[in-house]
């Protein structure tokens, strides 16, 4: 299981991709206003919590964030751009975090626009249609592949 977020400046999305079954699993969807957080970690361990009510078991192996802003070279920091409610979010805090909640401390970061270029470049490529993909808050969506995860299970895709 991989929890993806859509992290932008004025709300966090988040949810959770089960490969074997291909799909975002509705129970998991959650959004969050940034402005109700004082920052990123505060959102993080709220929806971490709200994983952790639910009747069914989450046994996270990869976290993965798309953020709206700056992402360093080594992915290791981001910085949300001007405007937004939080400013930076740093990986090494979101593994403690998972640790605690006993889950994989594996965890990534990648520009919202780089995210959607690869998943473009990737939907003309593989020749995927509409039909391949899950819907999972507006235009983020995750591809419906049991054995792939395409890049962290994030593929932005508008119309083309």
């Amino acid at each position: 299981m991989y929890i993806c977020c859509d992290l932008g400046g004025t709300n966090a999305r988040f949810g959770v991709y089960e490969p074997p079954l291909g799909q975002i699993l509705p129970i998991s969807k959650k959004s969050y206003p940034n402005k109700n957080f004082a920052d990123f970690y505060e959102c993080f361990e709220n929806y971490l919590a709200f994983l952790n009510e639910q009747p069914q078991k989450f046994s996270i192996k990869h976290t993965s964030l798309a953020i709206a802003g700056r992402v360093d070279k080594e992915r290791k920091t981001g910085v949300l751009t001007a405007g937004a409610v939080w400013r930076s979010i740093e990986l090494n805090e979101m593994t403690e975090i998972l640790s605690a909640y006993e889950h994989s401390q594996s965890t990534s970061m990648i520009n919202d626009f780089e995210a959607l270029g690869y998943g473009v470049l990737l939907w003309k490529e593989l020749g995927l249609k509409e039909e391949d993909f899950q819907n999972i808050f507006g235009n983020f969506r995750v591809l419906k592949r049991k054995k792939k995860i395409i890049f962290l299970s994030f593929v932005y895709l508008e119309q083309v």
